[in-house]
């Protein structure tokens, strides 16, 4: 799987030691997906050595834990429609981006940037490929010179690890 990131890199990222060695957030990996009835371990392995943006991070992977319990099959028909999602990540970065340089030291790419991530929510099917949701998502083990706020010694205007709810109307087409 390719991910492509058009547009500029943000120019937080530029270091002024080497303004011109800042790799773009293009992620190119490799992934195996076994699946068995409503359980799914997916794991994503990165081929570049460049990670969403982080340099030398060749190697990097993520695990994906999913369930998708139908509970109109585990439970009872009066929920059919009803789907229970799950979800375990872990991020795992290796190597060490020479721009991780914090309170006079290198940090490595693991330290910065891995973490792990849960979700649970709920699903209901509706007529005509419709479904309505909702879900939870936390991060959890991230570091917030990583994925914090600027007030947090990140480089964002909010914490990108802290739980949020969704709400959601899909389409399958």
């Amino acid at each position: 799987m390719y991910y492509w990131y058009p547009g500029k890199i943000n120019p937080n990222a530029i270091s002024s030691a080497a303004p011109n060695n800042v790799p773009n957030a293009d992620t190119w990996e490799i992934y195996l997906a076994p699946s068995w009835k409503w359980l799914t371990f997916k794991g994503s392995y990165n081929v570049l050595d460049h990670t969403f943006g982080v340099d030398q991070s060749r190697g990097t992977y993520y695990l994906d834990l999913a369930a998708n319990i139908p509970l109109g099959d585990v439970m009872t028909k009066s929920l059919e429609g009803v789907t229970v999602n799950l979800h375990w990540g872990y991020q795992k970065y290796k190597g060490t981006d020479p721009r991780n340089v914090f309170n006079g030291r290198v940090q490595s790419n693991d330290e910065i940037f891995s973490y792990k991530d849960v979700k649970v929510g709920l699903t209901y099917a509706l007529p005509k490929d419709f479904s309505v949701g909702a879900f939870w998502t936390k991060t959890f083990s991230e570091n917030s010179l990583g994925y914090g706020s600027t007030s947090e010694g990140g480089s964002y205007p909010t914490n990108l690890g802290k739980s949020t709810g969704t709400i959601f109307v899909q389409k399958t087409f």
